[in-house]
């Protein structure tokens, strides 16, 4: 267990190396650990909440996010490098490109693009409504936004607008790229928002809600590919398998897997709250959720569980594999972060069968093409 921060833990990130984790918190610091839970360093000097922290893809370098709208580069020994300020609200995210030469943040009211000097590259300008997240693609030539004025937008590292992918009948509440690059998943959500005016001026409004609850799978051109319909409330994410071929969606008390065509894979469902997040292992075989109640799960494709991450005392913001897949971190409202680690994979899977073998094969409500699922494991 992480423990150290005096405030929620809004995210906690391995580094690429797997030895390392970055916590972030309410606290207005940042802290760096070992994998063994040890204290390494602290990143302060935001002036409120850090919302989230990263590594960059070389490990050398964190960015942090604020409420005090700046972002902030340090090194891992906790020394302050750059600090990325002409925001002005919220800094929401900051996250490195895959080469770490430049990072993107995002606020309500524009998406920027930096040097790791802290030297504004870019500014992305064009949406109606406030901005929910903002991603480089895996080459980093281009970037998606998502937005509450209910479309998705892609750009260039210049800022020129390059494809509008409009459609949706709610706020577009994420929109990240696959893998490959080749194509782009959304999702829609109602949100509570703002009136799209600079601030300070803001005042909570009503927005029309059509409560669509869909996610939607387009190429970079901003044609549609694939509707994924099924869920019954908000959708808040979607994330691809590291394949680039399947796709976990998290909505109400359930996440689903999906193909790209739009076909329904599996449905994960025991969580007895809202379900926050869903993030696929490296390998892509395995899934696990996070949820406003205080356990974690994972999964494998079919929907089985595997196992139960008891532990945190309140929500969890979190839940995130190591780069090597056998540790999972989680974080969480009640101060702390918690690192899990596990038999091998598939001897968890031995296990989940073990419980469900006779269920697969006699229920009723199975489906037959389900019942072999655990033939070949022992």
């Amino acid at each position: 267990t992480l423990k150290g921060h005096q405030d929620n833990v809004n995210n906690a990130t391995f580094s690429p190396n797997g030895n390392f984790i970055v916590t972030a918190s309410d606290d207005d610091t940042a802290r760096v650990w070992s994998i063994k839970g040890e204290l390494l360093a602290t990143l302060q000097g935001h002036q409120d909440n850090v919302n989230n922290a990263t590594f960059s893809p070389n490990g050398n370098f964190i960015v942090t996010a604020s409420d005090d709208d700046t972002a902030r580069v340090w090194s891992i020994k906790g020394e302050l490098l750059a600090t990325l300020q002409g925001h002005q609200d919220t800094v929401n995210n900051a996250t490195f490109s895959p080469n770490g030469n430049s990072i993107l943040t995002t606020s309500y009211y524009d998406v920027k693009v930096w040097n790791l000097k802290g030297e504004l590259l870019a500014t992305l300008q064009g949406h109606e409504r406030e901005i929910n997240s903002a991603t480089f693609s895996p080459d980093g030539k281009t970037i998606v936004t998502a937005s509450s004025d209910k479309t998705a937008k892609v750009w260039n590292l210049k800022g020129e607008l390059l494809a509008t992918l409009q459609g949706h009948q709610d706020e577009v509440s994420s929109a990240t790229f696959s893998p490959d690059g080749k194509t782009i998943v959304t999702t829609s959500s109602f949100i509570p928002h703002y009136d799209f005016v600079p601030p300070p001026v803001s005042n909570v409004i009503e927005n029309s809600h059509t409560n669509e609850n869909t996610a939607r799978v387009w190429n970079l051109k901003g044609e549609l590919l694939a509707t994924l319909q099924g869920h019954r409330g908000d959708l808040k994410s979607a994330t691809f398998s590291p394949d680039s071929n399947t796709i976990v969606t998290v909505s109400d008390n359930t996440a689903r897997v999906w193909n790209l065509k739009g076909k329904l894979l599996a449905i994960l469902k025991d969580h007895q709250n809202v379900v926050t997040s869903a993030t696929f292992s490296p390998n892509g075989n395995f899934i696990v959720t996070a949820s406003s109640g205080s356990r974690a799960r994972l999964w494998n494709l079919k929907g089985v569980m595997l196992a139960i991450l008891p532990g945190h005392q309140r929500n969890i913001t979190s839940a995130i594999f190591s780069p090597d897949g056998n540790s999972i971190v989680t974080a969480s409202i009640d101060n702390t972060a918690r690192v899990w680690q596990f038999p091998p994979l598939p001897r968890l899977t031995a296990q989940a069968c073990t419980t469900v073998r006779y269920y697969l094969k006699y229920h009723p409500d199975v489906d037959d093409a389900d019942r072999n699922l655990c033939d070949r494991i022992p």
